[in-house]
């Protein structure tokens, strides 16, 4: 008989190693874990990087649904939200999530979350999961590939581009499975979309984004994240992110809104 409430399986990768964080424990009703402040919350050029919470969200809520995986199987993130509500210092306490399963089945699972910034909450998660027939690899930690100093998009094999961002997916963007990290992938995602917009309104900050994952991102492969404006005003915005293999297949889909705060 499956445990009705089992514990989540943290297997700290490098992803975790580049953005601190740690602590991912508890049960698939009751996951908290933590996510060091520093350098990896801002752009290389002293923007917000709010999208740096990606690693640390899909770790613990999203782990709080992959606790019900078949026995020897692993998940997949489907689906993941993320409503901001507030700033995600770079400087400062760390971070806090918690998040729990609400509803999961023999294919999928559910779970809701939230993040904190010492007692003041700055973003809500969704996010669903599929559970697949394939066992995680064995984790491969920071210290086993040398140095990760310099930039944190340098460190994930990333540059920035014209129309976005540019990832080469090799062992420091990878999650267990071996494909480009979930949270990697939303940390990706907002820095193409807010380029777009900060060129032409710096004093907008993202609201929500959403990001459905279509397929993995294989290790080797090259991965453009592409950004689209379909509005970009004073007070608001709304754009998509595309991220494509070499080969032009839809890796992950985004939107995000952007308001003034």
């Amino acid at each position: 008989m499956a445990d009705a409430d089992p514990e989540v399986a943290f297997l700290a990768q490098i992803p975790e190693a580049i953005f601190g964080v740690v602590d991912i424990v508890g049960t698939s009703s009751a996951v908290t874990g933590k996510m060091r402040s520093g350098s990896w919350l801002r752009t290389d050029d002293g923007r917000p990087a709010p999208g740096g919470i990606g690693v640390m969200v899909d770790a613990a809520v999203g782990g709080a649904a992959v606790a019900h995986r078949p026995a020897g199987g692993w998940a997949v993130t489907t689906d993941l939200s993320i409503v901001f509500c507030g700033d995600i210092p770079d400087v400062g306490p760390d971070l806090s999530v918690c998040g729990q399963t609400v509803q999961h089945d023999a294919v999928a699972g559910v779970s809701t979350g939230t993040v904190h910034s010492g007692d003041r909450l700055v973003a809500t998660v969704i996010e669903r999961i599929a559970f697949i027939d394939v066992a995680p690899r064995p984790a491969v930690m920071a210290g086993s590939v040398g140095d990760l100093e310099g930039s944190t998009l340098g460190c994930l094999g990333g540059v920035m581009t014209e129309a976005g961002v540019q990832v080469r997916v090799g062992e420091n963007a990878t999650n267990p499975g071996g494909a480009l990290h979930g949270g990697v992938s939303v940390y990706l995602t907002e820095l193409a979309a807010s380029h777009v917009v900060h060129e032409q309104n710096p004093d907008l900050v993202p609201a929500t984004l959403h990001i459905s994952y279509a397929r993995p991102g294989r290790f080797g492969e090259t991965i453009e994240f592409v950004a689209e404006s379909h509005h970009l005003g004073r007070n608001s915005a709304t754009i998509d992110v595309a991220a494509s293999d070499t080969s032009g297949r839809v890796v992950t889909r985004a939107r995000l809104t952007y308001h003034r705060r």
